[in-house]
């Protein structure tokens, strides 16, 4: 790539690693800035914006299990909105803080259509929601402390057509993430 004034990178460059990582991107006085590709030895790879050295701003980070998040990145970690699919099958949409999710979120679990729509805090139910779990008609609503359900209402789906359903994911670009993953 090239060089200012003062030697360091600086514009577009590419950059081999001795552990086997390569940074394929931008730079801005020694730091990766802007647009690029970080590819890990291991096979994790991070396509995305970098400020100042680090994943900021919008991005994709494939992992080695096959797992792949999509969403917004602040100084190294997930924070804001983003999409997280587990190499299980398992989907979370929704707000993230410090790497966690956290704020209103969507989780559908891997094993059917047992799913959990509301409040989370740093990784856990929290808060008002919705969840449907063992596959049973049943969806509860009401409270979640640290992961557990305090106080419920049930609601037999069946008997209550359309009036709660399964959440939909936009998952629209989910197709181009894998794309960008693979051409990383």
């Amino acid at each position: 790539g090239t060089k200012n004034e003062k030697g360091e990178s600086h514009g577009r460059g590419v950059l081999q690693y001795t552990n086997g990582d390569m940074y394929d991107g931008e730079w801005n006085c020694n730091r990766k800035h802007g647009k690029g590709c970080y590819t890990y030895a291991n096979g994790a790879a991070y396509l995305g914006e970098y400020k100042n050295g680090k994943m900021d701003g919008k991005g994709t980070y494939s992992f080695v299990d096959g797992a792949v998040f999509d969403g917004d990145f602040k100084a190294d970690v997930k924070s804001g909105f983003g999409t997280y699919l587990y190499a299980s099958g398992a989907i979370y949409q929704g707000q993230w803080k410090d790497n966690e999710v956290h704020g209103q979120g969507l989780y559908k679990y891997d094993n059917n259509d047992d799913f959990y729509n509301g409040a989370f805090v740093m990784g856990k139910m929290h808060g008002k929601g919705f969840a449907k779990h063992e596959g049973s008609s049943v969806v509860y609503f009401g409270s979640f402390e640290d992961g557990q359900p305090t106080i419920l209402d049930e609601f037999d789906v069946n008997a209550r057509q359309g009036a709660i359903k399964p959440p939909d994911f936009d998952l629209k670009n989910l197709e181009e993430v894998i794309t960008m993953r693979d051409a990383c």
